[in-house]
């Protein structure tokens, strides 16, 4: 799929957003799998993403794995949607998909919003109000998915269990350290890495039970409006997984702003979380690996942002040299 023409985001505003004067639209920035406009209606910016064909230019790997890993699409964006307005979770009110032949999905973040970065400790990246309280809101707006539980992981979609996310998982970090002959801190440790990995699979105890998470959390996909309210955005891959996997991506690389004892109180709360420690150790491997190596393909594509994906690989790769020897 290509990019659209102002033409047909025109057509599908107007029908979506009734007594509404598009003012301009502008493509700002075209992701992995979306495209983000910024459009003035009626003399109001609004930032708009539209779902395109992901391109390679990530670095994800393309398999059944990853898709159920990462669950995307259309239909579990509206049960991601339907579900967190039932749990009260804030997402932005102009949110809607077309209906005609075009099939242009959208998403329009706030009118007006403050976005957080991932990151601290890097010049580029400005740290907007990551104090302990508005942490430890984030974490318990992320909390309040943990009383929700099914025996089977995957999408919102899947009706039994079709998959195994430990093995999914392994089958892809074995993949990206197979592809990553030209990225020394992986090629050179693959053999310890993919024993480790291995060892680890083999020491999980099957579960029957997997606890509902974000799958794609980070700091830059919460917003808040002016009064200070939080808002959930890129929700589309919500579904049932190991909790381990997403706690992995809180504290991976250790410079996350949610790497914070505040988060993690808020995140917490009153429940008792059974977190397998084994578990978690794999997964953390695994994010490094992945980050390792998607941060390495942006860098050798992407002249801009050089300084703070050096640092996420720097971090990564530390950490990885540490997790190996656990």
């Amino acid at each position: 799929m290509t990019s659209f023409t102002n033409g047909q985001i025109e057509a599908v505003l107007y029908r979506n957003c009734k007594n509404s004067k598009v003012n301009s639209i502008k493509r700002i920035f075209g992701g992995y799998s979306k495209y983000t406009y910024e459009v003035h209606l009626n003399k109001k910016p609004h930032i708009f993403q539209v779902w395109k064909e992901p391109d390679n230019t990530s670095g994800a790997i393309d398999s059944l794995e990853n898709k159920h890993v990462y669950p995307e699409g259309i239909e579990n964006f509206i049960k991601a949607k339907n579900l967190l307005r039932n749990l009260r979770i804030r997402i932005p009110e102009i949110i809607f998909i077309d209906s005609t032949k075009e099939h242009i999905p959208f998403d329009c973040t706030l009118t007006q919003f403050i976005e957080l970065d991932s990151y601290t400790g890097i010049d580029s990246h400005k740290k907007k109000g990551t104090d302990k309280e508005l942490l430890f809101a984030m974490g318990s707006s992320f909390g309040i998915l943990k009383d929700t539980v099914r025996s089977y992981p995957g999408a919102l979609s899947y009706t039994e269990n079709l998959f195994d996310p430990v093995k999914s998982i392994l089958t892809l970090a074995i993949e990206y350290i197979k592809i990553s002959s030209r990225i020394e801190s992986i090629w050179n440790n693959r053999n310890a890495l993919i024993n480790k990995l291995t060892n680890l699979a083999k020491e999980i105890k099957p579960r029957n039970y997997y606890t509902l998470i974000h799958s794609d959390f980070k700091p830059d996909n919460i917003r808040f409006d002016l009064d200070g309210n939080m808002f959930w955005i890129d929700f589309e891959s919500i579904q049932f997984f190991d909790i381990e996997y997403e706690i992995s991506q809180f504290i991976v690389p250790e410079f996350m702003i949610t790497n914070c004892e505040s988060f993690f109180k808020g995140y917490n709360g009153n429940r008792n979380l059974e977190i397998d420690e084994t578990r978690l150790l794999f997964y953390r491997l695994y994010r490094c690996i992945s980050q390792i190596y998607s941060c390495t393909i942006s860098l050798e594509e992407n002249d801009k942002n050089i300084a703070p994906l050096q640092y996420i690989i720097e971090s990564n790769v530390k950490t990885l040299n540490t997790l190996i020897v656990i």
